[in-house]
């Protein structure tokens, strides 16, 4: 029975009776029960994830183009523009011209197609584009997909052929799917991106939808004949997109993108110097290290920098703690001043000093080592042998209901 099913019998590894091998082509239901079990395998992770994860799980077939076929790719999405743009210009030359002037005003497209660019808010400037990127822009400006979709409803509602608009509507399909189609080489930058600005104010989910929306912005720009790679291009779009919309909708008073990223260049400077030197940097060390003038210094540190709060905030005043807090405090006082007490007279003060404790100012190891007599280094070595013999266990587990 075996041998008419074109099965052979093979004696096993010791823990298996049998060990059996077929060519015999699986068949059809089988196939079937297996994808209905991966199916399900696969609709059981996604209901446990949340949106940003689900749309990862979406897009994980998608990964960067090669090189070869991303100028494949990117040259149909040329072409299918080339297209588009003919076929719009072909039917408007047969347009009355009174109807043509009704349909394109043409600072309004202009100034609809540049709204995002050059309203100071992603400071997306050719200069900009070709230092990040290494691609130059055009200088012109450019109708992208939506000018396109929206000059097409537009004429859907003045011409009552529809039969003339029929060469529109295809070439408009086409450039959608090949913008589309170069919109998968990048679709994995976007979640990416978008969890290293999950912590701005905004949701995950949002940012994703925005950087999308970036993405979008990239394949239609991008010129595959200028020697970069779209992923290194579509980056910087991605996250001028994620960052405008950080600052529209985290903040009471609306920022500039290329404002609030000055604002955070400097407000890294000074931690950076605070936590150096353990001292505010000064207007004049900020500018230099910027390039710019103190006066554009100042203003920049008056701009709030947090988002805006929510209601519920606003009416509890967070200068008065809580009783609890104050409670918590006091004993976390009281013992980290006894733990103190445990080391040598030198170490303490040291350690005091240091981290600001007792009512005294926080002081640099210099500072320290002036008050002493010795030098930095063996300033640090105090302090060194005082922390390990605090975070002994003995000791340590004391502070581990603070924690």
């Amino acid at each position: 029975m075996l041998a008419a099913a074109n099965v052979r019998v093979f004696p096993a590894r010791p823990g298996n009776p049998f060990q059996c091998i077929s060519n015999a082509e699986p068949a059809s239901r089988d196939l079937h029960l297996c994808q209905e079990v991966f199916d399900s395998f696969r609709d059981t992770c996604a209901s446990q994830l949340d949106t940003a994860g689900k749309y990862r799980m979406e897009i994980a077939e998608f990964g960067p183009f090669s090189p070869d076929r991303e100028v494949r790719i990117f040259g149909k999405v040329a072409e299918a523009r080339a297209r588009l743009v003919e076929a719009f210009t072909g039917f408007l030359k047969i347009t009355p011209l009174a109807l043509q002037s009704e349909l394109l005003p043409t600072e309004e497209v202009v100034d609809d197609a540049q709204e995002a660019d050059d309203d100071g808010d992603v400071s997306e400037t050719g200069d900009d584009v070709a230092l990040e990127t290494g691609v130059s822009e055009p200088s012109a400006p450019e109708l992208f997909l939506r000018d396109f979709v929206k000059l097409f409803n537009e004429l859907e509602q003045k011409i009552s052929d529809r039969q003339d608009l029929e060469s529109l509507r295809l070439a408009l399909d086409n450039y959608r799917r090949a913008r589309d189609r170069g919109m998968e080489g990048g679709l994995k930058l976007v979640p990416w991106l978008a969890y290293r600005y999950r912590r701005r104010g905004l949701p995950i989910d949002d940012l994703i939808q925005e950087g999308n929306i970036g993405l979008m912005r990239a394949v239609e720009k991008f010129d595959s004949t200028k020697g970069s790679r779209f992923g290194s291009y579509a980056v910087w779009w991605i996250r001028q997109a994620m960052l405008r919309a950080i600052e529209d909708q985290s903040r009471l008073i609306r920022v500039p993108v290329h404002i609030g990223e000055f604002v955070r260049k400097t407000e890294r400077i000074r931690q950076r110097t605070k936590a150096g030197l353990g001292r505010e940097a000064s207007v004049e060390e900020i500018a230099g290290e910027l390039e710019v003038s103190p006066g554009k210094i100042k203003n920049v540190l008056a701009i709030p920098g947090a988002p805006f709060p929510a209601v519920s905030r606003l009416l509890v005043d967070d200068s008065v703690p809580l009783p609890d807090r104050r409670h918590d405090l006091s004993n976390l006082r009281s013992l980290t001043s006894e733990m103190l007490l445990m080391l040598p007279a030198r170490t303490e003060r040291v350690l005091r000093l240091r981290f600001g404790m007792g009512g005294v100012e926080e002081h640099t190891l210099e500072e320290v080592g002036e008050k002493f007599g010795v030098t930095r280094e063996r300033i640090r070595q105090i302090e060194a042998k005082g922390l390990r013999i605090l975070r002994h266990p003995n000791r340590s587990k004391k502070l581990e209901a603070f924690l």
